[in-house]
């Protein structure tokens, strides 16, 4: 996968798992201006992710966190809040 002119976001990927989808993502954009917030409710896979993830986590391009989408406005950066609109 090749991707060009990206703008610096999050990515999250709310049902992490063995963090196939995220794995592909942080290798292709490996610049200061991507973030992959992982999200699952299997803490089986939270922990496997843990191990599997660790440089990535390491360098702050990996948050992971046993949970579900109920959870999702506690995991969005402040500042994109005014542009997506404020959790209920």
């Amino acid at each position: 996968m090749h991707i060009t002119n990206v703008e610096p976001f999050y990515f999250l990927d709310g049902t992490f798992g063995g963090g196939n989808h995220s794995r592909v993502l942080l290798e292709e954009f490996k610049n200061d201006d991507f973030w992959v917030v992982g999200l699952d409710m299997d803490h089986k896979m939270i922990d496997e992710g843990t191990k599997n993830f660790d440089p990535f986590i390491k360098s702050k391009k990996l948050a992971l966190q046993q949970s579900n989408f109920l959870d999702l406005p506690s995991y969005i950066p402040h500042d994109f809040l005014p542009s997506i609109g404020q959790p209920v």
